[in-house]
């Protein structure tokens, strides 16, 4: 496996909550969309609309928050994944910049300032924290070969 690869797997959780934050916000537009259709059936005229358009509104609704619902249990099924990877490292300060960076998602600065470390110092320390995740995850016992963070 990569670094890229070891990347990527444990960028997998941030990604998915990004995802939910999405569906959460188009729920939230579609429940502006079906009161603000309530609103103007409670002051249509009679015999104005057949109601079709709030139903369609709360059914969407309703969809959506079942698909977020799924998406919240693959995101903490995730989350227990990756947070399992990052708990097999053995150095403190890998764990340490892994949780700031793959969980927590804060930038590289955020990371640098937090652990009172030049940032030079993270990308390296960011590196020999990927090359062990990967072999504690089985994915090769060798080095990982050179390349960009």
């Amino acid at each position: 496996m990569t670094i890229d690869e070891t990347k990527a797997y444990l960028q997998r959780y941030r990604e998915a909550g990004r995802q939910a934050a999405r569906l959460e916000q188009e729920i939230a537009r579609w429940k502006a969309q079906s009161q603000r259709l309530t609103a103007s059936y409670g002051t249509a005229p009679p015999g104005g609309g057949n109601g079709r358009s709030i139903e369609a509104a709360v059914t969407h609704v309703d969809e959506l928050t079942r698909e977020l619902s799924a998406q919240v249990e693959a995101l903490l099924a995730l989350r227990r994944e990756v947070e399992t990877a990052i708990s097999a490292v053995e150095d403190a300060r890998h764990r340490e910049l892994l949780r700031c960076r793959y969980i927590d998602g804060q930038t590289w600065e955020q990371i640098a300032e937090a652990m009172a470390y030049d940032i030079r110092w993270i990308y390296k320390l960011h590196r020999s924290a990927l090359q062990e995740v990967g072999v504690k995850l089985g994915h090769g016992n060798s080095p990982f070969p050179g390349g960009i963070l």
